[in-house]
């Protein structure tokens, strides 16, 4: 079944309301602009069914601002330097800038998909594969389903410093990572810091996907970062860093 205008509308509104609303103002302001206008919502229409939302239009629509970094529109993406908050000028030439590029909009939208290449979810993941690997007499092997780039398959190369509530700290992965990742520990009245390894002993790492990425092609790196939000500068910096690692 085909997603009409009016599924796509909704979608923008819903991700608008759900999901950008106090997390990012420019893509909640975006989005929410995009479900009530038919010409901007209408080049979603391009794409898969299953893939048709905000997402990828932003994304889209991030990537042509990365090609065009000159362009006024740029001063509301810090991802490109931009400092400017949402304003009354910024819907207007964010429509504008999209409809004169239409043509490749649609392109990208057609054959693009969403690629969530989180590199902060290593945090989470690390202890639990440290117990793993613990059971298992120290060695493990590592296998991500929808891996993407591969980039979470390098954790074990990753620093950890995680941080309690009372002040605590818990320091894991080697010494010298190039990527270091924070997290906040809320833990439960009693409970005790887990005791976690500064080195673990990955035999094997495989990554499983449909459409592999590869980082070290500059025009996938691109795609890669378009699909961070434009205002989300540490999940950037933490992609580039993790994509550099990787080529290494």
């Amino acid at each position: 079944m085909t997603v009409g205008l009016d599924e796509l509308k909704r979608r923008l509104g819903g991700f608008a309301a759900d999901q950008a609303a106090g997390v990012s103002p420019l893509y909640e302001h975006l989005a929410a602009s995009a479900a009530g206008d038919d010409e901007v919502a209408g080049l979603l229409l391009a794409a898969p069914d299953e893939h048709a939302g905000a997402p990828l239009l932003l994304a889209a629509a991030h990537r042509l601002v990365q090609a065009d970094p000159v362009h006024p529109l740029s001063r509301y993406y810090p991802s490109l330097g931009g400092f400017d908050g949402v304003d009354g000028a910024t819907w207007p030439l964010f429509r504008e800038f999209l409809l004169d590029r239409a043509e490749r909009a649609r392109e990208i939208i057609a054959t693009r998909r969403v690629e969530t290449n989180e590199v902060g979810r290593a945090a989470g993941i690390y202890p639990a594969v440290a117990a793993a690997a613990k059971q298992a007499g120290g060695k493990v092997a590592l296998l991500e389903a929808g891996c993407a780039a591969g980039l979470l398959l390098g954790l074990d190369r990753f620093g950890y410093r995680y941080q309690c509530d009372g002040g605590e700290q818990l320091v894991a992965g080697p010494a010298k990572a190039a990527v270091g990742l924070h997290c906040a520990l809320d833990l439960a009245p009693g409970a005790v810091l887990p005791k976690l390894p500064k080195k673990l002993a990955v035999t094997a790492k495989v990554g499983l996907d449909s459409e592999p990425v590869d980082s070290s092609d500059e025009e996938e790196l691109a795609w890669l970062e378009a699909c961070v939000w434009a205002d989300q500068l540490d999940r950037i910096r933490q992609l580039r860093v993790a994509a550099a690692a990787q080529r290494k």
